[in-house]
């Protein structure tokens, strides 16, 4: 039986009537939604399991399980969240409806590319909606990663009616050596961010 080959200007032709169907374009749509919902979800679990994101949300009774205080009271009292306040849920929010992806677009050619975007978190954002509960202009996600000052003259106490946090405050003499430590907290959890997208997209 003779074997019939198919001009390529015809399999060309071909391929590109199955790129304009809209099954096609739902299946690229679900290759990025597919993305954006990994990369959330990523993001997610490392903010949601970061000891500096723990600890916060243990509010005036938590450890210093993140080490930024030698293990001495608690980051909670220590920048001075009144008792009572969540720190943390204004970020998570932001977090969880920051990463979007644009509509896909084609780009023809002598190949076909399909490409979308994808819209991420900004530190800037994160910047803004983290005010230092008692410093105008200072964010507290900053100041975990550069550094708090106070911490010679900052006391741990259940004394909740002179505290503002209902366990610390800041004396007015020098209790103790040594420093709060600064410790990369949102600034890391991005570069993960931005590369687990870079694994993705492969």
């Amino acid at each position: 039986m003779p074997r019939v080959k198919i001009p390529a200007g015809v399999i060309r032709n071909l391929e590109n009537q199955i790129k304009n169907t809209k099954q096609f374009n739902a299946a690229a749509k679900k290759v990025a939604i597919g993305i954006r919902d990994e990369t959330q979800k990523e993001l997610l679990r490392e903010f949601d399991n970061h000891p500096i994101t723990n600890e916060l949300e243990g509010g005036a009774d938590a450890n210093n399980i993140s080490g930024t205080l030698g293990g001495y009271g608690n980051l909670f009292s220590f920048i001075g969240f009144p008792a009572g306040d969540s720190p943390i849920t204004n970020l998570r929010h932001y977090l969880r409806s920051s990463i979007r992806t644009s509509n896909i677009k084609k780009e023809k050619g002598q190949r076909t590319k399909v490409y979308f975007t994808i819209q991420k978190p900004e530190m800037k954002t994160v910047v803004s909606i983290t005010p230092m509960p008692w410093e105008m202009g200072r964010s507290w996600v900053r100041g975990i990663e550069r550094g708090i000052s106070g911490f010679g003259y900052y006391m741990s106490t259940m004394e909740k009616r002179f505290s503002r946090s209902g366990a610390g405050i800041q004396t007015g003499n020098r209790l103790r050596g040594g420093a709060y430590k600064p410790t990369k907290y949102m600034s890391q959890i991005f570069r993960n961010l931005d590369r687990n997208l870079r694994r993705l997209v492969k």
